[in-house]
């Protein structure tokens, strides 16, 4: 059954300008997780971020997560953010078949954009993220 597994641990995301392949911040984040059958929930705390190497018009990008989205998943979570620039409010938005996200910024009645590098304030940016989403 589905419900009969359970694990918690820590894992250790990293902040980047890309998905894959992407310059990468110097900043170690914090990572934990429990995942409950095919549900997973991540809790992600990054302090004084530092974006010195990374390309200021890329998106931001946390890679590393510990498990792999379900193929036709989309998840949103919720975002507390320190020193950063943005219109409405962020959020972290994963879309299926991956093990990283983006940092989305809804705006109303504009839709969704994301965050780039340039919007974090380089060792002052604090953020603390959590997200729950399904895999296979």
């Amino acid at each position: 059954d589905v419900l009969d597994y359970y694990e918690a641990d820590a894992f250790t995301p990293v902040l980047a300008d890309a998905t894959s392949g992407g310059n990468t911040s110097a900043t170690t984040l914090t990572g934990g997780f429990v995942r409950n059958g095919k549900q997973v929930t991540v809790w992600i705390n990054g302090v004084n971020v530092d974006t010195t190497g990374m390309t200021a018009g890329n998106d931001v990008w946390i890679t590393g997560l510990p498990f792999t989205s379900w193929s036709t998943v989309v998840a949103i979570g919720a975002v507390y953010l320190t020193n950063a620039t943005f219109s409405g409010y962020v959020t972290p938005f994963l879309s299926g078949n991956v093990t990283s996200f983006r940092l989305g910024d809804v705006v109303s009645a504009t839709g969704l954009d994301f965050l780039i590098v340039s919007e974090l304030t380089d060792d002052t940016t604090d953020f603390y993220i959590t997200l729950t989403y399904r895999i296979a």
